[in-house]
């Protein structure tokens, strides 16, 4: 769906009241110490006291990191059974995609999920007979947890999600498996005892979807620990895990996954197809007929030793692949649908009045992508973001349209590139880049309708007032 950026800002005003509406998350039951924080700001405590550059150097997609002794009450107010239980009763969950309920008994797995909508009163039973809950994707509905979730898209730029573990005392929810995904545990209360492994018989980083066909014969053991309440757990995608409840307490903890088909195969995929194209059409390579009796000599039962040949061919031809592919045009695409399947705000921007003095910045401009598109007409500029996604729907089976502010011509590229290019910096409207007869105000006016800009709020005075005698 596309909007003008020059619709009025009176106009813009009541689709930000739907957004407040929508997306203006309370915060109630956040932990105080996590209140205010967003972003970067967010992951950097979920990791604390390890710093970004250690983690990412040192344990992302290598090895598992255990950050404990930060207090039990480090994520208390995160999610909690309670949460589950009023949104379970307001209806409409879902066995599968809502809840699963399940335990694992001398390795043996057993799912006990129904085949009706979730009543809580049958999933108490559950619980109370030893089994976990898993509540799949609490961020369409936990504040708090869209809260996390959010940072962690924010810091990743691509789609993360959220699942909610509880336990019951002394009990094991799930068999050992790997996930497709990085994994990122928080204990929110009580503890578990984790054991992980590595499969050496096969590579690192596994490319989709998760085993559960694991056997323990064999595995190399990574970690094996007891993760209490407030710690953090982080597990690179392929890492085989299992974990059982203490004997003193039930435990829970929540993972926020991230890097789900996001790997150089995803981003190549993108535009492939594509660079075959502009290859076959610059270098007469790739038009040259195939070889007489190719079909012949490559096969599940080929007549002749011809394979080798023909791998030698191809080989030849995708070397110069690289210099075709368009690695601007497959960014966008990404970027765009993560634009489109990520979280909304969950704290929509103030309302600010327009005017010429005005300083701006992207509210968020991860949240926001622009893209030039050639058309048969001319060039449009096209301005893709997240304020009116729908968080009920986030990791839906749909592929959403995003919302997509829309400008004739390339006109006000230079001024959106300098707004990324300044971030966290405000600019004045002023200082924007200057092209004769485009009206960068315009621009600035229709993106703060679309709660796309936030505007800085004037310096308190610092002159001192004059005290006049009575």
């Amino acid at each position: 769906r596309k909007k003008q950026a020059s619709q009025s800002a009176s106009s813009g005003g009541s689709d930000k009241a739907s957004r407040q509406a929508c997306n203006g998350l309370e915060q109630e039951g956040m932990p105080e110490s996590w209140r205010e924080l967003r972003g970067e700001a967010l992951f950097r405590r979920v990791i604390h006291p390890i710093s970004m550059e250690t983690f990412f150097e040192v344990h992302w997609e290598k090895k598992p990191l255990h950050v404990p002794g930060r207090g039990h009450e480090y994520f208390t107010g995160l999610f909690s059974k309670a949460v589950l239980e009023a949104r379970v009763k307001k209806g409409g969950l879902m066995y599968g995609d809502d809840l699963n309920v399940g335990k694992c008994v001398n390795g043996e797995q057993h799912m006990q999920n129904g085949e009706d909508a979730v009543e809580w009163d049958a999933v108490e039973a559950m619980w109370k007979a030893g089994c976990s809950l898993q509540a799949v994707r609490p961020q369409r509905y936990s504040t708090v947890v869209h809260t996390f979730v959010e940072a962690f898209e924010d810091v990743f730029h691509c789609l993360a999600g959220s699942n909610s573990f509880m336990t019951p005392t002394s009990s094991q929810g799930f068999k050992p498996h790997y996930d497709e995904v990085e994994v990122f545990m928080l204990q929110i209360e009580g503890r578990k005892r984790w054991r992980l492994y590595r499969d050496n018989s096969r590579g690192p980083l596994p490319l989709r979807g998760m085993c559960w066909d694991i056997k323990e014969q064999g595995l190399e053991l990574l970690l094996d620990t007891w993760v209490e309440a407030g710690d953090m757990l982080y597990l690179p995608r392929g890492t085989i895990h299992q974990g059982v409840a203490s004997d003193d307490g039930p435990s829970h903890h929540l993972t926020i996954s991230t890097y789900q088909r996001f790997a150089w195969v995803d981003f190549l995929s993108k535009g492939f197809s594509e660079a075959l194209e502009r290859a076959a059409a610059d270098d007469v390579r790739f038009r040259a007929g195939l070889p007489l009796h190719l079909l012949e000599t490559a096969g599940v039962a080929p007549s002749s030793d011809g394979v080798g040949k023909i791998r030698e061919k191809v080989r030849e031809l995708l070397g110069p692949l690289g210099d075709h592919f368009d690695v601007s045009a497959a960014a966008d695409a990404m970027a765009a649908q993560f634009v489109a399947r990520r979280l909304p705000p969950s704290i929509s921007v103030a309302d600010a009045e327009y005017h010429k003095g005005v300083s701006v910045r992207w509210a968020n401009p991860s949240g926001v992508r622009v893209i030039v598109e050639t058309l048969a007409t001319g060039s449009e500029t096209q301005i893709y973001h997240c304020g009116d996604n729908d968080a009920t729907a986030h990791q839906g089976t749909e592929d959403p349209t995003p919302e997509c502010v829309v400008l004739e011509g390339t006109y006000y590229l230079s001024a959106l590139q300098m707004l990324f290019r300044e971030h966290p910096k405000y600019v004045g409207v002023g200082s924007l880049p200057k092209i004769t007869g485009v009206d960068n105000g315009e621009l600035v006016e229709g993106l703060m309708s679309h709660g796309l800009l936030e505007v800085e709020k004037p310096a308190p005075s610092t002159k001192k007032r004059k005290r006049f005698a009575e």
